[in-house]
Order: C-alpha cells, then sequence, then structure tokens
C-alpha cells in the first residue's frame, strides 16, 4: 500500500507478539512462512516497476496457484511442527537408508510405483502405473500419495516393484542427458513461476514423436527462462498449463499450441547448437547420472 505513494516520508513502525499470544497465534510461524514465498506474489500481476509492464492473471490473484502455494506452505509449517515437537522422530528419518523400498496398500493404485529419485543436478517424483504408463508428478501431487498413518503396516513389495524402478530410473536419466549439454546462466533468485514454466516445458520432451527442431526450441525457452530473459515467456508457458489443465487436450494439439508460443521470441540462435546424439543404454545412464537418493513405494490392493 505504500506504492504509488506521495508522501515525502513514509514511517514503518513493527510489533512483535508476546511469547503467550504467539504461542496462540503461531503468529510469527506464519509471518516466516508467507516470507519464504513473498517474492513470488510481487510484480507480477500488477504494474509495480514500469506503466509499460503488462501483468497478467499469474501469482497472487491466480486462485489455482495461491491455494497451490498455501498448500506447500502448510505442509512446511507442519514439518517445522514436527521438527519442533518430535526430534526424535526426525533423527530416527534421517538415518533411514538414502535408497529406501516399500510396499503399500492402496484401492485405486493397484500394482504401481511411485518413485523419487535426486542427484546433484536434478530431483524428481515418478508415478510408473501397471500398464507402464509414466507420469513425472509435481510435490504436491506425491505427498499426497507418500502420506501415511503412522500406525500403517508394511507389505511385501509385488512382482512388477524392481522392473518400474528401473522404467523410473532410465527416464531419469534420459532426461537429465538431454539437458547435459545445456549450459545455463542460473537466476538464483529463481521464483517458483519459472521452477514451474520449466517443469511443464520438461514434460513435452517426453511427448513421442517430437522432432529435433521442436525439442531444440523447448530446450531454448528453459535456457531463456533460467536466464530471466523475456519475463513474458514463462507467464504465458504457466497460463498454457492452467488452461488446458481445466479443459484437457490431445498432447499433440497442445505441443502444437506451446510450439506457437516459443516461437513468437527469438529463441534460437545462431550460437545455439542442438546436443549431440550418444547412444548409451539404460545401465550407462543410470551410472554417468549415478542417483544419490532413490525412495520407492510399491502399492497393491
Amino acid at each position: 500500500n505504500r506504492i504509488g505513494s506521495t508522501a515525502k516520508d513514509v514511517y514503518i513502525y513493527n510489533f512483535f507478539p508476546t511469547k503467550e499470544v504467539n504461542n496462540d497465534i503461531e503468529l510469527e510461524n506464519k509471518a516466516k512462512m508467507k516470507l519464504f514465498a513473498f517474492h513470488a506474489a510481487l510484480g507480477e500481476d500488477s504494474q509495480i516497476y514500469s506503466e509499460e509492464e503488462n501483468p497478467e492473471s499469474f501469482g497472487l490473484f491466480d486462485k489455482n496457484l495461491e491455494e497451490e502455494r498455501d498448500e506447500k506452505l502448510g505442509y512446511l509449517m507442519w514439518l517445522r511442527k514436527q521438527k519442533e515437537e518430535h526430534p526424535d522422530l526426525l533423527r530416527a528419518i534421517e538415518k533411514i537408508p538414502l535408497r529406501a523400498r516399500v510396499g503399500r496398500i492402496a484401492t485405486n493404485a493397484d500394482h504401481s510405483t511411485l518413485v523419487f529419485i535426486r542427484n546433484e543436478k536434478r530431483d524428481a517424483f515418478t508415478l510408473i502405473h501397471k500398464d507402464g504408463r509414466l507420469e513425472e508428478l509435481t510435490f504436491l501431487e506425491a505427498v499426497k500419495i507418500f502420506k501415511a498413518d503412522v500406525d500403517e503396516k508394511a507389505i511385501p513389495l509385488h512382482e512388477l516393484h524392481y522392473s518400474q524402478v528401473g522404467r523410473a530410473l532410465n527416464f531419469f536419466s534420459e532426461k537429465a542427458e538431454a539437458e547435459k549439454g545445456n549450459t545455463l546462466k542460473v537466476n538464483l533468485t529463481q521464483g517458483p513461476n519459472e521452477k514451474r514454466a520449466i517443469a511443464y516445458l520438461d514434460s513435452f520432451l517426453t511427448i513421442p514423436n517430437i522432432d529435433a527442431k521442436e525439442a531444440e526450441l523447448i530446450r531454448q525457452a528453459k535456457r531463456v527462462i533460467t536466464t530471466g530473459r523475456f519475463q513474458q515467456l514463462q507467464r504465458k508457458v504457466n497460463k498454457l498449463k492452467t488452461i488446458t489443465k481445466k479443459t484437457p487436450v490431445k498432447r499433440s494439439v497442445l505441443l502444437e499450441q506451446m510450439i506457437q508460443i516459443l516461437s513468437s521470441y527469438p529463441l534460437v540462435t545462431g550460437q545455439n547448437t542442438a546436443p549431440v546424439n550418444v547412444t548409451v543404454d539404460g545401465q550407462q545412464r543410470r551410472e554417468l547420472f549415478n542417483p544419490e537418493v532413490i525412495i520407492s513405494e510399491s502399492f497393491c490392493s
């Protein structure tokens, strides 16, 4: 509310709650969590820096994004509370091997496996269905599947578990290999909207029959978003995701719409060349991109 103020001087007063009040309403915790996401809410939905800005309905005023952000904050606050109230439990979790697996009962995910993989460059949640379909999930989508009651008992792994984990590893390493040649100037202040746009662009690289020019255009778009160039680009990418999430369309049509958006920007230059194709098998990829963490859960009805 100070933006655009004509006052010569602006006085700011900060009030801190007493310990008793803070214990009742957890104001300090809520303030900290809001600050973590504050940068994502500023400068994206209103003309703050210049009258030439073209704000769109993203960030704080996008209901879906606001709900998603609040849900993430809820999990962060819950985790902070567990750390404060149950430190022994957190220490026990820290001692769990970085490569762990478990079988669970689930009525709506029979013979599927959810795998979290991380190496020094990237991480991903991948759900492998019984019919072989691979689906890369967001944190919020994955955490709802991982969530379990304290007294839940493990069950034996189903017979597809190891082959499904292997497919997830191959999928992870293929994507890492595709990104290997990218030399990006990383923007350390990269916000959740940029990360969301890059993750969405990543999903297009897995579409069957995507040609080399389209794939390279998508990689160039990722570079541009990562370096902070063409601010409107990530907004248009996220807008397409939001619109098509409400009204699903075929992936081939979606790819065409995405290419139209990307083609309106000068992304490909003479200095940008497509990565060299190297033929390697799944085992070589796994060795090359050596995942540090592999956590998997398989489900049976």
